[in-house]
């Protein structure tokens, strides 16, 4: 018994021993955490992949919009496709007239997809007097970007003479238009330009020549890692979080602080009121906010010509607005006050539900 006590008392003043050690280690003076001798630790690690780019036929091509200007959009052609589509936001952006249509889209793995619109296009060739008349149906979005990945437009080196018919081909841009079988093998031409082993071909179209194909490329990841010292990382810290040091202020601060100061009110509900500012250009003039003045007279006679047909709404719209020119939320604006840069919102009368 008394061997098991005295091999006891020597272990527990083993253990004391140690956390003695370990008191004095940290009670020791330490490193001053300002000295100009902190260690950054740092890990890189370098990778290499070898992975082919598949380049799809994609073109620069013109399309008219509702009042016959060509408005320039991507287009992807698509010889597996049945139908042509067109992006809803392009759609919007031509104002093309649409057509009611319900047409299932299927796609890969038979994923169905319900289209309710359709619209008629005109294609034009940006390299030739080539046009096509497309039956377009319209959803909301074709594919993604493409390519698929960011390309180095110096990988490939196009015969001098040849038109591409995308000369954005290595850029990561979005699709407006899918050109269907229907009109493919018009617009594909006969001959293929090899541009070496492990990259696509050059097909020629009425469009221009398109890259198709395969292009064999490294890509290489650098993985980084450092760690910093304690003093390093406070002193970013206290920089972060410091008061910023005085800017010079700009002729366009001046300019908003003084619209401010001159144009700004306080209403008596307590709200402040400014009036929006333009900004000018180089000639100190105000540019135009675009051509809203044809928008907003097309809807101004689709609006009458639903006046015509329906006098309750047309009264019910004319007691609106004359109880928002009571209530002050709008006013006339005399002939002589409207300007090149005046803004036309298109409007129309919406019935609620009681």
């Amino acid at each position: 018994m008394q061997d098991l006590l005295l091999e006891q008392e020597k272990r527990h003043t083993a253990e004391i021993n140690k956390l003695f050690e370990k008191i004095a280690t940290l009670s020791a003076p330490q490193k001053d955490i300002t000295s100009d001798e902190d260690i950054n630790v740092t890990h890189s690690e370098i990778s290499t992949n070898q992975s082919p780019n598949i380049f799809l036929a994609t073109a620069i091509v013109d399309v008219l919009d509702e009042q016959g200007r060509r408005i320039q959009c991507r287009a992807l052609l698509d010889s597996g496709a049945q139908i042509n589509l067109m992006s809803a936001n392009f759609m919007r952006k031509l104002n093309l007239p649409k057509c009611p249509t319900n047409i299932s889209v299927l796609g890969i793995g038979a994923h169905s997809s319900q289209a309710s619109h359709s619209t008629e296009a005109t294609i034009f060739s940006r390299n030739s007097n080539e046009h096509y008349n497309l039956q377009c149906i319209v959803v909301p979005k074709i594919t993604g970007n493409l390519p698929n990945c960011p390309v180095d437009n110096k990988s490939l080196v196009i015969p001098p003479g040849i038109q591409l018919a995308d000369p954005t081909w290595y850029l990561q841009k979005p699709i407006d238009l899918l050109i269907g079988g229907e009109s493919y093998w018009d617009i594909i031409l006969d001959g293929t330009i090899e541009l070496g082993e492990g990259k696509p071909k050059l097909k020629p179209t009425t469009f221009g020549h398109i890259i198709v194909g395969k292009l064999q490329q490294v890509s290489a990841y650098c993985n980084l890692t450092v760690l910093e010292s304690l003093n390093q990382t406070l002193s970013r810290f206290w920089e972060i979080e410091g008061l910023p040091e005085d800017t010079q202020i700009n002729d366009e601060h001046r300019d908003a602080e003084e619209h401010f100061m001159a144009t700004h009110s306080r209403t008596p509900e307590g709200r402040f009121v400014v009036e929006l500012q333009f900004k000018r250009d180089i000639n100190g003039q105000i540019p135009r906010l675009g051509d809203s003045r044809h928008t907003a007279v097309r809807q101004l006679h689709n609006l009458e010509r639903r006046f015509h047909k329906n006098p309750t709404l047309k009264r019910l719209y004319v007691d609106v607005m004359h109880d928002y020119l009571d209530k002050g939320w709008m006013e006339r604006v005399p002939e002589s006050e409207v300007k090149n840069y005046a803004y036309y919102m298109p409007h129309h009368g919406v019935l609620k539900g009681v």
